[in-house]
């Protein structure tokens, strides 16, 4: 787990990640599913995937650590906080990046509309561009 903070303090992402997920599947392992330690890296791993722009991946992972330390810790427990903290910036972070794929979207349309003629092909494109 430290190792992997190394890398992903220094920018080594993709080093980063399996020593995250390896981390995890040890103390789930050795500690249980339900342990802090493991709380701790779900969390961790959770916010590399956040740095990341992996959303969709982070928030379970927030989701889970958060449910863990609640049970083992307390609702009030400075872990536990992080924790829900991290959630909340990350979510967050998702609304804003929504937002502003709506402002570039209704940007793109405004300086398109003059070119009618092309139209229909710029139309296509933004789907493409547009489409998850």
């Amino acid at each position: 787990n430290n190792l992997a903070a190394l890398y992903e303090s220094t920018g080594r992402y993709v080093e980063a990640e399996p020593l995250y997920v390896r981390s995890l599947a040890i103390r789930e392992e050795q500690l249980g599913a339900n342990h802090p330690s493991t709380a701790t890296s779900l969390n961790n791993l959770a916010g590399l995937y956040e740095f990341t722009g992996r959303y969709v991946e982070a928030e379970p992972l927030y989701v889970r650590s958060i449910q863990i330390a609640e049970a083992t810790l307390g609702v009030d427990h400075p872990s536990t906080q992080i924790f829900r903290d991290n959630l909340t910036l990350l979510r967050n972070a998702q609304n804003l990046a929504t937002t502003k794929i709506t402002w570039l979207q209704r940007g793109i349309k405004i300086i398109i509309w003059p070119f009618s003629c092309c139209y229909q092909a710029t139309r296509w494109l933004m789907r493409q561009i547009f489409q998850n």
